[in-house]
């Protein structure tokens, strides 16, 4: 498989998952992810104020076993990413609490990329967030995820981070590696 998320993580290239796919399409082998016995309460949230939580489409979702999930945002150049943080806690909430029972995930890991940006501007959106010691990014250690009604709350990793900064990381693991060799 050709992929570039080895420049985010390493491990990433070994996951399975989607991209710019809606919400309720998404299968697990052939086994749809969501569940189908969603009540009528359930039913009414997800389309509530004539908004379609389902039909939401995240850029990419990665699948590692032990019921954890990768969100990856990946923004236009010129985006104000500090406007899209929430977006990534809506879909680990949807996925949260509305996953079947064996696909429960309880711990995500996020990244919002985009490149015109500052890390002010976001610490002002969200002041969870704290500056990278090495490198030119946020992150937030232990974001809550909303488990719903039904289950308890899970837990979310998330790294802002502009795509200048990505390649540099990678630059840099890249030349940590060969200078080995």
């Amino acid at each position: 498989m050709d992929s570039n998320l080895w420049m985010i993580n390493d491990d990433f290239i070994h996951y399975k998952g989607i991209s710019e796919s809606e919400l309720r399409n998404i299968k697990v082998g052939s086994e749809l992810f969501f569940r189908e016995d969603l009540t009528k309460e359930e039913l009414e949230e997800l389309t509530a104020y004539n908004r379609d939580k389902l039909g939401n489409r995240p850029d990419i979702l990665l699948f590692p076993k032990e019921h954890k999930c990768i969100i990856i945002e990946l923004k236009s150049m010129d985006a104000d990413v500090s406007k899209f943080v929430s977006q990534v806690s809506q879909y680990a909430g949807l996925i949260r609490q509305y996953a079947k029972e064996r696909f429960e995930i309880t711990t995500f890991y996020a990244y919002l990329i985009g490149e015109s940006f500052t890390l002010s501007e976001v610490k002002r959106a969200n002041p969870f967030f704290k500056k990278a010691y090495y490198f030119d990014y946020l992150f937030c250690p232990n974001y809550p995820v909303d488990g719903g009604e039904n289950r308890r709350d899970g837990e979310m990793y998330i790294e802002v981070i502009k795509y200048s900064t990505l390649l540099e990381r990678a630059v840099f693991r890249n030349k940590i590696f060969t200078d080995k060799i």
